[in-house]
């Protein structure tokens, strides 16, 4: 079966595999130890709904590993992307001409992903 709902994967299926993109490879193979017929508002459900959503979302790290250490602090740290600096100040300008709340979008420019 193939599904791209997490629950539905969980109900159904005894072993989940979560694969990734670009090229398509196996991030995890999860057994759900859960007995059938499952319960959608057990602890236990919930956890592995949890695990599975850890696991797409790439939060498998505590949070201070993942994020890394806070400027001048001791610690593995993240370097930021190399961006131009005219990309940074199109996004300033961009941002200080949307509205709060507007709704609008920003716009998306060369070199960038919508």
């Amino acid at each position: 079966m193939v599904t791209h709902n997490i629950e539905e994967a969980i109900t159904l299926a005894d072993r989940i595999i979560v694969m990734g993109k670009d090229p398509g490879h196996v991030v995890a193979d999860l057994t759900v130890g859960l007995p059938q017929p499952r319960n959608r508002k057990s602890p236990e459900f919930i956890a592995q709904v949890d695990l599975v959503y850890a696991t797409l979302a790439g939060h498998t790290e505590p949070e201070a590993l993942e994020l890394g250490s806070a400027p001048g602090e001791p610690g593995r740290i993240r370097n930021l992307p190399d961006v131009h600096v005219a990309n940074i100040a199109g996004l300033l300008e961009a941002l200080a001409e949307k509205p709060r709340g507007s709704g609008r979008h920003l716009p998306v420019g060369r070199g960038t992903q919508s």
